[in-house]
């Protein structure tokens, strides 16, 4: 069973197995992937396209595969600077923008 969640902006997967809840680490590589057993159950964040708080300015974000029980997860760069100039121009406080750079 797979649970995906979001809101925290932070990447992080999370394994129940025989009454034991373990985190699984989530790598900061360009992709990394959780494989899934059929018998545990899965809570999965996989971070944040926008605004990502875990230190990584790159966007997150992931695909499930379901039918191979795998969830890929990948982190890619963009124009952070571009989106930065638009969010000022857009009239929003400049903090948001100076996020986007830092990734916090």
């Amino acid at each position: 069973m797979l649970c995906l969640f979001g809101h925290t902006h932070c990447p992080v997967a999370f394994h129940l197995s025989q009454g034991r809840v373990e985190t699984i680490a989530v790598s900061g590589l360009t992709e990394s992937r959780v494989e899934m057993r059929a018998e545990s159950k899965y809570l999965i964040n996989p971070g944040s396209v926008g605004q990502p708080r875990d230190g990584d300015p790159r966007a997150a974000y992931g695909i499930a595969d379901t039918s191979s029980n795998v969830v890929h997860l990948f982190r890619v760069d963009y124009g952070i600077e571009t989106t930065q100039t638009k969010v000022v121009k857009a009239g929003l406080p400049g903090v948001l923008a100076q996020r986007l750079g830092v990734g916090r």
